[in-house]
């Protein structure tokens, strides 16, 4: 059974050879899988590794102050969360520093918000992405179109969103649809390109 066999079976709930499998790691422990599996690339590693599952990423095209990955790079990303890098003695992090709509009092301000456009990410890339995913043999392939509950949270804040959800859930539905709405059309678009 193939990667790809084996997750399309598992999603029908078909019987597999083996559980299929899907790895995201720190740079560190990707480093470490490296030199320990003796190859050169994460590609090589997850070969080696037999991952079934190949996480793909759009890439970003928007403005360099915006640019930092969303909790894996320090700086602002896309939706306009801070990020600031953090470090234990087993690898670092990077955690939210900075909610964008933490203040924001109204629908008004959620609407009035910088969101960030569509046009910002090289779908055109998304082919020659997948096709490297390939290299040695068709594998499944996920693109996470994001998160409905965490990123609402990332841009105005944990403990302000958990108490809007009681006291302005005007503010959450909003925050809500706006990401809802921002994921559901770049996930098509991704699509459509691939």
């Amino acid at each position: 059974m193939t990667s790809q066999q084996r997750v399309i079976a598992a999603a029908e709930r078909r019987k597999t050879d083996k559980v299929p499998t899907s790895l995201r790691c720190t740079p560190e422990v990707e480093k470490a899988l490296i030199n320990h599996l003796g190859v050169r690339t994460k590609q090589e590693a997850y070969d080696a590794l037999d991952i079934d599952l190949r996480w793909v990423y759009v890439p970003f095209i928007g403005p360099k102050e915006r640019s930092a990955p969303v909790m894996g790079g320090e700086g602002f990303d896309f939706w306009g969360c801070g990020n600031t890098k953090m470090a234990n003695e087993y690898n670092t992090y990077y955690e939210i520093t900075y909610h964008p709509l933490a203040k924001a009092q109204s629908v008004e301000d959620v609407e009035n918000y910088d969101w960030p456009s569509l046009d910002w990410w090289d779908y055109d890339a998304m082919p020659r992405i997948i096709e490297k995913e390939f290299q040695k043999d068709r594998r499944a392939i996920i693109f996470f179109a994001g998160g409905a509950f965490e990123t609402p949270w990332y841009i105005r804040g944990l403990e302000q969103f958990l108490v809007d959800l009681y006291l302005n859930p005007d503010i959450v539905t909003a925050i809500c649809t706006k990401v809802e709405n921002y994921y559901r059309e770049r996930a098509l678009r991704v699509i459509e390109a691939s």
